[in-house]
């Protein structure tokens, strides 16, 4: 918007001409349309360009576009960033929750698991599960090493892996 500055009201005895800008000047609503300069006035050239340019440009509506443009691909890549990585997170829970669930059963079993390896499927929670569960022997007789493996049928890799130990009991 124009700023136009205030000029002084007509005082009695005071002359119209005394009152009005110079020529070229910015007048104020009382007289813009009674300039001196009729219709010439830079005043009223800018003031008539002001009026008609109400829109935007195409090529600020093509920058704003672009500015949206790039901010919403990065929104929606961090979302679905997010999206996976909690996936991915519940997924490994639950293969969590199966691997403690196979070592508590071999636990319950025997306290001294035998050595060897075994292999089951689980159904639980969202879907089926491959149960790979390793006893080995240590260097120490008296300690096994339990390893549990827990993956999807379909994958190449555990999704999920647990470590433990089992000690035999002193006679």
């Amino acid at each position: 918007m124009i700023e136009v500055p205030e000029f002084p009201a007509l005082t009695e005895g005071a002359s119209p001409q005394s009152a009005r800008p110079a020529h070229g000047a910015p007048a104020n609503d009382h007289y813009r349309d009674s300039c001196l300069c009729r219709g010439s006035c830079l005043y009223r050239a800018t003031l008539r360009r002001h009026k008609k340019r109400r829109g935007f440009t195409l090529i600020e509506v093509l920058v704003a576009l672009t500015i949206f443009g790039v901010i919403a691909t990065s929104v929606l890549r961090t979302m679905q960033g997010s999206v996976r990585t909690q996936f991915l997170l519940e997924e490994r829970l639950a293969a969590s929750s199966v691997a403690q669930q196979a070592l508590a059963e071999i636990r319950v079993q025997s306290p001294w698991p035998p050595l060897g390896e075994k292999s089951e499927r689980i159904t639980q929670g969202q879907g089926e599960w491959l149960v790979k569960a390793t006893v080995e022997g240590t260097s120490e007789p008296r300690l096994r090493h339990i390893t549990i493996e827990v993956a999807r049928p379909d994958a190449d890799n555990p999704t999920f892996s647990l470590d433990a130990w089992a000690a035999e009991e002193l006679p």
